[in-house]
């Protein structure tokens, strides 16, 4: 789902009559704390990130990361391949929180979904109470994903409370977001901005996924702009059809966006969004395409 709210589909699957009341109910329910995501096995080529990361969160004093890049590039995946390193789990024991963004739209919002985890009451000193139960916990590791939600919908209270975070000495944050800046607020660690995937670590992700290999596996690969997101997609469907085949439904994908347009180049992500909606899997089961806009509209 997460790939499908990054593109913007002009097709008949995002036309799907909701009721107000419908939309207004699972807006209510709200995102929730979850479990650490486990690291993809397909999650390669951002060691070094990853250890800098590490290191920041190995160290006594509290750290702040932004992971800030445009969408589909792997902030997630290395975000969570910092937090299941066995040295940082060790380190900040039970107290390891990663909470999906997406549906949050408010700076309130956001003290609400983390109030309600941590059972903390809410009413007009809900701000004030989190902030000492974060203190109450020793280290803590906090985790924001896909903040860009938030930022952009409400970036002065987002970085009030942000600023408040400086506040509890113990408390570490690592947040993802689409842009080029992280919110105002913390003072941020400096990182090496993530960069596109070479190929041949665009060809080790699809070898760890498919394993259809032809002439044309290159080519198809360079057309995915070395997005890791574009690439898993396309290797998904690699597990069922060889590359070429694959290359030939993007080129008839690219001509079809020109002829309906105008203009324009069907870009890594959004080819292998496209020929994922039009996959097999989908087309062969009525009920999924109708489905699919209402599950984007939900949190992680």
């Amino acid at each position: 789902m997460r790939a499908l709210r990054y593109l913007n589909l002009n097709r008949e699957i995002h036309t799907v009559l909701l009721l107000d009341t419908a939309v207004g109910s699972l807006a209510q329910q709200g995102p929730s704390l979850i479990d650490i995501p486990t690291t993809s096995n397909a999650f390669c080529s951002r060691e070094e990130v990853v250890e800098s990361i590490i290191q920041l969160l190995l160290q006594d004093n509290p750290c702040r990361v932004p992971l800030h890049s445009p969408g589909g590039i792997g902030k997630t995946s290395v975000a969570v391949a910092a937090i299941n390193d066995e040295q940082v789990k060790e380190r900040n024991g039970r107290h390891i929180y990663f909470l999906g963004c997406e549906a949050i739209h408010s700076g309130e919002a956001l003290i609400s979904a983390l109030a309600g985890f941590f059972k903390v009451p809410r009413d007009p000193n809900t701000r004030t109470a989190l902030l000492a139960h974060l203190a109450s916990l020793g280290r803590v590791l906090l985790v924001l994903d896909s903040l860009e939600t938030t930022a952009q919908s409400d970036r002065q209270r987002l970085g009030e409370l942000l600023g408040r975070f400086n506040r509890v000495s113990s408390l570490s944050v690592v947040i993802t977001m689409r842009g080029t800046q992280a919110p105002e607020g913390l003072n941020w660690n400096a990182l090496v901005p993530l960069q596109k995937l070479p190929l041949q670590a665009a060809r080790q992700i699809w070898v760890n996924i498919s394993k259809k290999m032809d002439d044309t596996l290159n080519e198809l690969l360079e057309r995915l702009d070395g997005l890791p997101l574009a690439i898993h997609l396309m290797a998904l469907q690699g597990k069922d059809l060889a590359p070429s085949v694959l290359l030939a439904a993007s080129e008839r994908e690219a001509f079809n966006l020109v002829k309906a347009t105008g203009t324009g180049r069907l870009h890594g992500l959004e080819a292998s969004i496209r020929l994922s909606l039009d996959s097999r899997l989908i087309t062969n089961e009525r009920h999924v395409q109708p489905i699919i806009p209402v599950l984007c509209l939900l949190p992680n």
